[in-house]
């Protein structure tokens, strides 16, 4: 009985372990860059025309993602359900008997918590430092972004406008991707709902680089 017992303690602390790891695989899936050059070559301009594909399609694998780690440390459900997004952190709690009030769960929580922030940080840093790179004028690159000046008798108009206060212009295009890539941390609830953050994104500091807590 006694050795059954260990057994079956064995068993969940390596399906535990095993659904940590999944974990860690999925936030590192989100590690590449949104947007990209044109075909991916280096002397392409950066691919304007596909920005919104590329956003959506990602969105959507950091949605299915996070429903995916949610349920894998809370609760192990039905098979039907097993195959829903939704399995790795519900099934955790089931694995380990735990209380989900309980201050060792909330620690457990915490760390795999942390897991997924670190993922957010790892793959906003990934988009951001393509950009910097792809801008950097020492490292010689070709052009990243376009603007074409043209003659409008009896004024040079810059397409899109150069006017930082322009709607439609150039820094509200690129603060635009900044904001698009910024907001992927938005997309998955907060595992640690005792934080009082909903999910990993807070507003309200004024800067685009405040979003992880």
């Amino acid at each position: 009985m006694v050795m059954d017992d260990v057994h079956d303690l064995e068993q969940r602390i390596q399906k535990a372990k095993n659904n940590v790891e999944e974990i860690q695989t999925i936030v590192g899936s989100w590690a590449s860059p949104i947007f990209v050059r044109r075909d991916c070559k280096t002397e392409s301009l950066l691919s304007l025309e596909d920005c919104q594909d590329r956003l959506e399609r990602r969105y959507s694998l950091v949605r299915e993602s996070g429903q995916r780690i949610h349920l894998l440390v809370k609760d192990r459900l039905s098979p039907a359900v097993f195959q829903s997004v939704f399995f790795f952190f519900q099934e955790n709690q089931s694995l380990l008997l735990a209380d989900p009030a309980s201050d060792i769960w909330k620690a457990y929580v915490d760390y795999v918590d942390e897991i997924v922030l670190d993922g957010f940080f790892t793959a906003i840093e990934c988009s951001l430092k393509y950009l910097l790179e792809n801008t950097d004028p020492k490292a010689g690159l070709a052009p990243l972004f376009e603007v074409q000046l043209d003659l409008v008798i009896p004024d040079l108009i810059f397409q899109p406008s150069l006017d930082p206060g322009t709607n439609d212009g150039f820094y509200n295009m690129v603060e635009g991707l900044l904001n698009d890539i910024y907001r992927i941390s938005s997309l998955v609830p907060r595992l640690a709902e005792h934080s009082g953050f909903l999910h990993y994104q807070v507003r309200g500091c004024g800067a685009p680089s405040c979003w992880w807590q």
